[in-house]
């Protein structure tokens, strides 16, 4: 049975010019950021020779979660990003698949793919398309669905101005708002094909708001007369600390919502070094901090 997917309520949306509906996205900061430094000292942390052992150790951890953990370590981490001198603290994943999957991240998408398709089996529906924002980038997108039987990966357009079925939605990393739209052409061939579910691919679940976004896209398609709708949300990391899965469930109602790697926290350690915290690993991991902050 496909899920319910609440509706949501655009007259209780602010507008841009044109009455676009506008999702006012918002940072929520993690909180061994600034706020509560000593929540490192809750966790511990482990020594840079002990981490291996204990990501290898963790039977919570899936085995697609451990190589995205790895991954995050060998080519990625913890970034500083923002506009002057206002900053936050997020994730640095870009190398393992934002423009390029590297090859190691490829069975972490099968895994997600694997565990979407199970959940779909289990509710007696089947996925007929993929839909990826072109502000997360596609490319993991791309492979994800091409594990996923029967399905073709299809962008969320940004910043083309050729569709009535469009949304914006502010960038919090880079201090602007963009307009994401669907294609009528590409709403009309899945009509035609009647391949009517989908799910959204995205880089990582941070606090719902894009998955919100798809949805109202999905909603306005629907008004002009197609038939689609979300039947689940993936994406290969999820911040736990946001409420994201929360966040999502209570507004757009029983939704799938997979992730591999699930951050409960984040932190600095010094100007080179920062941590992670993940679900299933008792301590706190070493990794490196990059500087992304846009000088004004």
């Amino acid at each position: 049975m496909r899920p319910e997917v609440h509706r949501i309520q655009k007259d209780s949306l602010p507008t841009l010019e044109g009455s676009i509906p506008h999702i006012k996205r918002t940072f929520i900061r993690p909180p061994g950021f600034l706020e509560r430094p000593e929540m490192l000292g809750s966790y511990g942390l482990y020594l840079p020779e002990e981490v291996d052992g204990a990501i290898e150790k963790s039977n919570l951890v899936s085995p697609g979660g451990k190589t995205l953990l790895r991954g995050l370590r060998e080519m990625g981490g913890v970034a500083l990003f923002g506009t002057g001198e206002e900053y936050d603290l997020g994730l640095n994943y870009g190398a393992l698949y934002k423009t390029k999957v590297d090859e190691k991240i490829v069975p972490v998408l099968e895994e997600l793919a694997a565990s979407m398709q199970g959940v779909a089996d289990k509710r007696g529906y089947s996925v007929h398309a993929v839909l990826a924002p072109e502000t997360s980038g596609v490319a993991q997108a791309k492979v994800f669905s091409s594990f996923l039987k029967g399905t073709e990966c299809h962008p969320v357009k940004k910043n083309r101005d050729f569709s009535p079925i469009k949304v914006a939605l502010d960038s919090y990393t880079k201090g602007k708002t963009d307009i994401l739209s669907l294609a009528t052409e590409m709403l009309a061939s899945l009509q035609a094909e009647g391949k009517t579910n989908i799910v959204l691919s995205d880089d990582i679940i941070d606090a719902g708001f894009m998955s919100q976004t798809v949805t109202l896209l999905l909603q306005l398609a629907q008004e002009q007369g197609y038939d689609v709708h979300l039947v689940g949300i993936v994406a290969p990391i999820e911040k736990t600390y946001t409420g994201a899965r929360e966040h999502i469930q209570e507004t757009l109602g029983d939704i799938p919502v997979i992730s591999a790697l699930q951050i409960e926290d984040i932190g600095l350690l010094n100007d080179t070094q920062a941590w992670i915290k993940v679900f299933g690993i008792p301590k706190a991991i070493p990794c490196n901090l990059a500087d992304f902050r846009i000088k004004s």
